[in-house]
């Protein structure tokens, strides 16, 4: 459903009026979707390969396309609402590594029975990880919606209110709100609170929470 054949691109070059010529931008042909594909392919791959590169499981090339694949495929079927963004690739690295493991645990081991191989079929382990990565996702979607918001201005925002913002600098006075940096501004201020030598230690360096907390909350999202 979600790959282009090519050959059959080529066998309607110049249908309705040269909209599927290749050099066409027209947001319908199909020259321009294939492009555009590639690219979401070529820019995920680069992901792809930095994955966990410390385990020679993920230096295999049918795991390297197994998780191209299923990235892909996701960022397809899920368009402007949930597209690929950088560091997914992480998450679906850790329901595959999981899934290879306990296959091979089941499979190796002697008293499994066959219902239990059946489910931990390794054939499936693309499928299987589809589907987990897919209810994950949905609950980690609110991290990773960057979509243009309406601008804050920090000066008109008392500090009441302040308190409740999710890594949100109360020195800043123009910023970009989405729930997630809201959620990220509001932890960085409680930080004083808790571990004031940090909190006084970032602020000096001038580091923007959102660098390193949006990471923060989806790697705890992922446990």
């Amino acid at each position: 459903k979600y790959l282009l054949d090519l050959a059959k691109i080529r066998e309607h070059n110049g249908d309705a009026e040269n909209r599927n010529h290749p050099l066409s931008q027209e947001d319908e042909s199909l020259w321009h979707q294939y492009y555009v594909y590639e690219e979401l392919k070529e820019n995920i791959y680069q992901d792809v390969i930095r994955t966990c590169q410390e385990i020679s499981f993920f230096r295999q090339k049918h795991v390297l396309n197994l998780l191209l694949n299923v990235l892909y495929i996701h960022s397809r079927h899920y368009g402007e609402s949930l597209p690929y963004r950088q560091g997914m690739h992480e998450i679906l690295a850790v329901i595959v590594y999981l899934i290879h493991l306990e296959s091979t645990t089941v499979n190796e081991y002697s008293d499994s029975n066959e219902l239990m191989k059946q489910l931990y079929d390794s054939k499936y382990l693309a499928h299987d990880a589809f589907a987990i990565y897919e209810k994950i996702m949905e609950h980690l979607q609110p991290f990773y919606d960057f979509k243009p918001t309406n601008i804050v201005t920090r000066k008109n925002i008392n500090m009441n209110t302040n308190k409740y913002l999710l890594f949100q600098r109360v020195n800043d006075l123009h910023i970009q709100m989405n729930d997630t940096v809201m959620r990220v501004n509001s932890i960085f201020e409680r930080l004083k609170y808790y571990d004031l030598p940090l909190y006084d230690k970032l602020q000096n360096l001038n580091i923007e929470p959102t660098v390193y907390g949006i990471q923060c909350c989806v790697g705890l999202g992922e446990f």
